[in-house]
């Protein structure tokens, strides 16, 4: 996966693996209705990602929040594929 950020005719354009893509974000404030900073299930983590991709974002970004090192591996495994 490649992403990389260009210009088309002056105007900034993001591409992923070379097709445009349209980042359309969220900001994550990593806050769980049943733990507050942490969720009572580690499986949680993905399920949260997973919600944020059904309702069509395809960029996440980190509030300035520590996450705990086990939330590092489910942003990878459910990254966009450039499809």
């Amino acid at each position: 996966m490649l992403l990389h950020f260009g210009a088309v005719d002056q105007i900034a354009q993001a591409e992923l693996n070379g097709q445009p893509i349209f980042l359309h974000g969220v900001l994550d404030q990593g806050y769980f209705q049943d733990g507050i900073f942490l969720p009572e299930e580690p499986e949680e983590y993905e399920r949260d990602i997973l919600r944020m991709k059904e309702l069509g974002f395809n960029t996440l970004r980190k509030h300035i929040k520590l996450e705990t090192l086990a939330r590092c591996p489910d942003g990878d495994q459910t990254a966009p594929t450039g499809r």
